[in-house]
């Protein structure tokens, strides 16, 4: 039996407007924030973040997530918190930043809350 038999035929969405699909959004941005591990890849975002955006092939909600620094959003959009981790530098910030901005609290509160979870309190 083949597949079409199996499950019927199958759709394959197109974008005739140049669009992504979601799937290759996130590879995108998760292939360029993993990017900034090289030092020529943060010296060039740091001279100019819309032209390196731009060159990654970034749709224009991943830039803007980026321009704005939404960690969160980021992380909704399918972004691994490990690629945010390997561009951190790059972004002016720590992975501690991201993880206190993910649970929309200051560095301070998250640190206080981790030892304390961590004394088991």
């Amino acid at each position: 039996m083949t597949r079409e038999e199996l499950f019927g035929p199958v759709a394959i969405r197109a974008t005739s407007d140049g669009a992504k699909a979601p799937g290759q959004s996130v590879y995108a941005l998760t292939k360029f924030l993993v990017s900034m591990r090289d030092p020529q890849a943060r010296v060039g975002f740091a001279a100019d973040e819309e032209s390196a955006m731009l060159a990654a092939n970034l749709t224009e909600t991943d830039c803007d997530l980026i321009r704005r620094r939404d960690y969160a959003g980021l992380i909704e959009s399918g972004v691994s918190i490990y690629a945010l981790g390997k561009a951190a530098g790059a972004l002016g910030t720590t992975l501690l930043e991201i993880g206190a901005c993910g649970r929309n609290m200051t560095a301070q509160q998250f640190t206080e809350m981790m030892r304390r979870e961590r004394r088991g309190s």
